[in-house]
């Protein structure tokens, strides 16, 4: 698992501020629910599984600042391809 401190935190309707997401490596069964996901486009199976993979609601990956969401993109993808050797 890899935190990823937000540079701009989510400002939630409820009033909670989301300013960190915990990302994990995922299992081969989740890789495999996340492509049955149906989506209308690319871009939103990948938002979808950012949700999954960091637990949290599709809307707080919707409401990331671009710089945040690069970030997340970046951090996955380590976690995914990381050495275990």
């Amino acid at each position: 698992m890899s935190k990823l401190q937000l540079r701009h935190p989510v400002h939630m309707p409820d009033g909670s501020i989301i300013k960190a997401l915990i990302a994990r490596r995922p299992t081969s069964a989740e890789i495999e629910h996340v492509k049955s996901i149906s989506a209308p486009s690319g871009r939103d199976l990948r938002l979808s599984a950012y949700a999954h993979f960091t637990d949290v609601d599709r809307m707080i990956i919707d409401e990331l600042d671009l710089e945040d969401l690069l970030r997340l993109d970046d951090l996955l993808s380590e976690l995914f391809y990381e050495d275990k050797s």
